[in-house]
């Protein structure tokens, strides 16, 4: 799909748009080695940098396609350490959600809030929580799977009010987004409120 959409967008960009090939070949080649997103982050500190044009939006596909290339070798080694206990290894991978969180707690700078957003935002290292929390959760759910007799030990209260927990925590995060009368809300959301967002949506799968 991303070939189709680079192909097309380079046929327009120069048949209707009268771009030069070289330039928009350029623009692409972020988009084709998966590495939009690092260049969005070196761009912000160089104004007169390239833009991606067309291609600005394939920063989160770089992010999920840097995360499929390490994620398999990390999960086999998880697998390795922890052959037959995936609720251990379920709760390592969390706590990898966790360190990948505090990279961008502690990486906020509050004097330059926007060129921290673009770097928290678009870094792999920080986005990786999101990514890890999704994968701890199928580990906890295939474990719940092949093993109904642990779900059924389960409070019958715990899940739905998990789930409902993770509504209102989505609601809560969004609710963070900074506006223009509350300007410092942008820290908040960026790290607390993106996690936020990982751990209810998890919480409202599993009670799936």
């Amino acid at each position: 799909a991303l070939f189709v959409t680079i192909i097309l967008s380079l046929t327009l960009a120069t048949t209707l748009a009268g771009a030069e090939v070289g330039a928009s070949l350029k623009q692409a080649l972020p988009a084709l080695g998966y590495f939009s997103n690092w260049w969005r982050i070196w761009a912000s500190y160089h104004p007169g940098a390239m833009s991606l044009g067309p291609y600005d939006h394939t920063w989160s596909l770089a992010i999920e396609e840097q995360f499929y290339l390490t994620w398999p070798l990390l999960f086999l080694l998880i697998l390795k350490l922890f052959r037959g206990r995936p609720l251990r290894a379920a709760v390592l991978v969390l706590g990898l959600a966790g360190i990948s969180a505090l990279t961008r707690l502690l990486g906020w700078d509050s004097a330059h809030p926007v060129l921290s957003a673009n770097q928290l935002y678009n870094r792999t290292d920080s986005e990786a929580e999101l990514l890890l929390i999704v994968a701890a959760v199928g580990m906890i759910a295939w474990h719940l799977v092949q093993h109904p007799e642990t779900r059924r030990r389960l409070p019958g209260w715990l899940l739905p009010s998990a789930a409902t927990a993770g509504l209102v925590i989505l609601a809560l995060a969004f609710r963070l987004q900074p506006t223009a009368d509350f300007p410092n809300r942008m820290h908040l959301f960026w790290t607390a409120g993106l996690t936020a967002i990982a751990v209810g949506v998890a919480a409202m799968c599993l009670h799936v």
